[in-house]
């Protein structure tokens, strides 16, 4: 079994559908192994996001992950950076579709929704960097 990070970001968690979003986790066979709700630190999110340092929008989005609670959990499941990130779709939401996570509940690129890891050893990174 394969593990993954998931997040639910700051105003997609202040829209009260977490339920739903734990439910379409349960329905793709993705199981919660930890989970938990807080604030990330600034120094959390620029490595979270480590690869976009330099970006014109990385202070916006540093501003923004840093500025409200986050839901973050460890997925475990057969493929699961595979089938989160199918979950999910694509980073803007306009693009995503209704029938994935980004479309259902994302407003814009910054404010997508969620996040996923983007390959195995990238979970295992930043499984160890929040849940350490």
């Amino acid at each position: 079994m394969q593990k993954t990070l998931a997040i639910v970001k700051p105003s997609t968690l202040k829209k009260n559908v977490l339920g739903k979003i734990l439910t379409a986790f349960e329905e793709s066979e993705l199981s919660v192994l930890t989970a938990e709700i807080r604030t990330l630190s600034r120094e959390e999110v620029e490595q979270l996001y480590s690869q976009h340092q330099g970006a014109f929008f990385f202070p916006r989005l540093l501003d923004y992950m840093c500025g409200g609670s986050v839901f973050l959990c460890v997925l475990e499941g057969e493929d699961a950076v595979v089938n989160l990130r199918k979950l999910i779709g694509p980073t803007d939401p306009v693009q995503a579709g209704e029938k994935t996570l980004r479309g259902r509940f994302g407003d814009d690129i910054l404010h997508n929704g969620l996040h996923g890891s983007l390959s195995e050893e990238r979970a295992r990174e930043q499984i160890s960097l929040l849940f350490s």
